[in-house]
């Protein structure tokens, strides 16, 4: 079946209705570490739209990893109207983060961590990091026989089309709701095509306080080329 984000209801209503105009709008202001948790304890949500490499690496404790290439996903797992802050690479990346996020009726963006990673790093603020392994790690942990909880993130087509041998399947934008699903007593290696749906889920798990959890670089497609097999 067809899985629909929630704020799919709303671009109803603007169809309907018309949508609000989507300007250039104000520019997303620099924040210091201490204004940037400052809001973060208000309740602010952390976009981090880094590449999963670098997020695996070290993210601020409770942030949402959606790269660049998976904006679109943001309508799926943060409510709306909910007040945004951002951590970007260039100017370029605000800009386009910015825009994309309007564009998806995500307007609220308070600021964005001025001086990037580094600063928040150097005050000592809470940090975190995930796991990630190659598809050459993954398949000696399965041919040695580890218990491992092996979850992918894909779409029920993309599941229908090929899997890896014994995953289970949530769909990423789904995670939230069904999280009690996933089991907490073995190690989760999450599964998506390329590795950057898999580092949005991996957040997801991390922000419910979930421990060992590895992303799959690559995802599917590293799998295949690597002449692993699959089954449907």
């Amino acid at each position: 079946h067809q899985e629909y984000a929630p704020y799919f209801r709303l671009m109803e209503k603007y169809n309907v209705e018309g949508a609000p105009f989507i300007g250039a709008g104000p520019k997303p202001i620099a924040l210091s570490p201490k204004s940037f948790q400052d809001c973060m304890d208000k309740g602010a949500l952390v976009i981090d739209i880094r590449s999963p490499i670098a997020f695996n690496n070290v993210h601020i404790k409770g942030s949402f990893n959606f790269p660049r290439e998976r904006l679109s996903k943001v309508g799926w797992i943060i409510p709306h109207n909910n007040p945004l802050l951002l951590i970007v690479n260039t100017n370029d990346d605000l800009d386009y983060t910015a825009i994309s996020l309007a564009r998806l009726g995500f307007d609220n963006i308070i600021g964005y961590l001025g001086k990037g990673l580094s600063s928040w790093l150097k005050a000592g603020n809470p940090k975190e990091s995930s796991g990630s392994l190659s598809v050459h790690e993954l398949k000696e942990k399965i041919v040695d026989g580890e218990k491992l909880i092996l979850l992918d993130v894909r779409t029920q087509d993309e599941w229908d089309k090929g899997r890896i041998a014994d995953s289970k399947r949530i769909y990423v934008g789904l995670l939230e709701k069904r999280i009690q699903e996933v089991p907490t007593r073995s190690p989760v290696v999450i599964i998506c095509k390329s590795g950057n749906r898999s580092s949005l889920a991996a957040s997801i798990l991390l922000r419910d306080g979930r421990k060992n959890i590895s992303n799959l670089l690559g995802g599917i497609t590293a799998w295949q080329n690597a002449g692993y097999k699959i089954v449907k």
